[in-house]
């Protein structure tokens, strides 16, 4: 993995962020609040749905399960997804909490925009968007596993993306944030564990769990 390359994106991709909390993202939500998007809303609230985190981990899970005795390079390839979508899961619920950002719902309700912090109110977990963390640390680690098919998880994952702003159910940093924190997720620990794991002559949920801790120490 180019680290650098990696830093880099990251680097522009929180900047990007930044600035769009302050220039774009209360423009865009009373733009696409202006449009009524009713016909779209239908397709949208459909595609958002596959944003959902237990719907990838507790597909994967099962896998794993039924995989790690027959086919072993299957399980360990779940269980290499499964970490990704949980523990980027792990880090935006615990960034929602936080930050305590006020939802687009909020601002069109009574101009409530920003930071409170530390809420345990879903009106106030809009930073960031954990379903774009789902979908792109579910995609982005599916692209992994097979670049051939790259650019179309790429736009899965995009369309998921799209789906939280049209929505109204976050603002584009949000969603920016959430997209970065999944990708990153999935970049770091396939490069961390999954490669590692795979000269590992025998693969099992203890070992991958002692393997994946050594690399957060």
């Amino acid at each position: 993995m180019n680290r650098a390359l990696i830093s880099n994106y990251a680097f522009l991709l929180f900047a990007s962020a930044f600035l769009s909390y302050w220039y774009v993202d209360q423009a865009l939500a009373l733009y696409i609040h202006t449009l009524g998007i009713n016909v779209s809303n239908t397709f949208f609230h459909a595609v958002t749905q596959f944003g959902d985190s237990k719907y990838p981990l507790i597909g994967t899970f099962l896998f794993y399960l039924i995989y790690r005795r027959s086919d072993k390079h299957f399980a360990r390839k779940n269980l290499y997804i499964f970490s990704a979508v949980a523990i980027s899961g792990l880090i935006v619920d615990v960034v929602k909490v936080i930050a305590g950002r006020m939802r687009p719902e909020l601002f069109f309700e009574n101009q409530q925009y920003g930071f409170s912090g530390f809420k345990f109110e879903s009106a106030f977990y809009s930073f960031p968007s954990g379903h774009s963390a789902t979908a792109f640390s579910f995609f982005v680690a599916l692209a992994l596993l097979n670049p051939k098919y790259k650019p179309l998880f790429i736009v899965l994952a995009l369309l998921i993306v799209l789906s939280r702003i049209v929505l109204l159910q976050h603002y584009l940093s949000d969603v920016a944030i959430g997209s970065a924190i999944g990708a990153l997720s999935s970049y770091w620990i396939y490069h961390r564990y999954y490669l590692h794991a795979k000269s590992v002559r025998r693969f099992s949920l203890v070992s991958y769990k002692r393997s994946l801790s050594k690399s957060f120490a």
